[in-house]
């Protein structure tokens, strides 16, 4: 499973998991605060400094594709977080308000297993990670395609998106920028069921290239690649096996990382 659905909401795996065990640390720290009083306040400001630290730290690592747009550096919805950097952040802070015991230590072990657990459970095994499909594709041209000849023996990283979704709207630019920075790893921007007209006009208004783009009329690629929601980026080795799946709107430095770990 690569993300989970709340209702009218799509989390990705890993976010999932984040989020169940910073659920699980806070309401036990506020069921502690009677015994301990004060590990409720400790337990907030350790979570938002694990927060803040790793998203500090995945930003230090990437510095060069956030220089090139610092405002990204405060999407947080985009993902990108280094929880070494968090923990070692809240870890400090621990030792400095001489926060440590036995009930801290219990509830960093219960955030750990929480967050660990959840994604062990809900991270697809290898061999029930689907690989890449022949799912026919069209070219903007009408031309008939798949996304085996697209990679040609390479790595190949696969956008799904439509013109209706406005996170995808946002990052299509860029995710058609970072595919021309880096010709040696083809890139199929698969729209997923939209009118030919709709997707020409789109990338018309913001004069954007066609070279990546293909239409999947049917949206069978989603299908077949079990995705929930959009946009979902796919990044698969030259073999056609499935490395990673982002869910959700990328940020330039996660989608460089990704493409020069493809690449390499």
């Amino acid at each position: 499973m690569t993300a989970v659905q709340l209702g009218p909401f799509v989390l990705s795996t890993p976010r999932f998991a984040a989020l169940l065990a910073l659920v699980a640390f806070l309401a036990v720290a506020h069921l502690l605060e009677r015994r301990r009083p004060g590990v409720s306040d400790w337990a907030w400001t350790s979570a938002v400094l694990v927060l803040l630290g790793a998203r500090g730290g995945f930003v230090l690592e990437n510095l060069s594709a956030y220089l090139r747009e610092p405002l990204t550096a405060l999407y947080f919805w985009q993902g990108g977080f280094s929880p070494v950097w968090g923990f070692a952040a809240a870890a400090l802070y621990t030792v400095w308000r001489r926060a440590w015991s036995r009930h801290a230590l219990a509830l960093a072990a219960l955030g750990l297993l929480t967050w660990g657990g959840t994604l062990t459970l809900l991270t697809p095994a290898e061999q029930a990670r689907p690989s890449r499909p022949d799912t026919p594709l069209l070219t903007l041209d009408g031309e008939p395609t798949d996304l085996g000849r697209i990679a040609a023996g390479r790595p190949l990283v696969v956008n799904l998106w439509a013109p209706w979704c406005l996170p995808c709207r946002r990052e299509t630019p860029m995710v058609l920028d970072v595919a021309a920075a880096h010709p040696e790893v083809p890139f199929a921007l698969a729209d997923q069921g939209s009118p030919a007209h709709d997707v020409t006009a789109f990338l018309g208004e913001r004069g954007l290239p066609h070279g990546s783009v293909y239409r999947d009329p049917t949206a069978r690629l989603g299908v077949e690649l079990r995705t929930v929601g959009l946009p979902t980026t796919l990044f698969f080795a030259a073999d056609g096996t499935l490395v990673h799946t982002h869910v959700g709107e990328i940020s330039r430095a996660e989608l460089e990382r990704r493409v020069r770990g493809l690449r390499d």
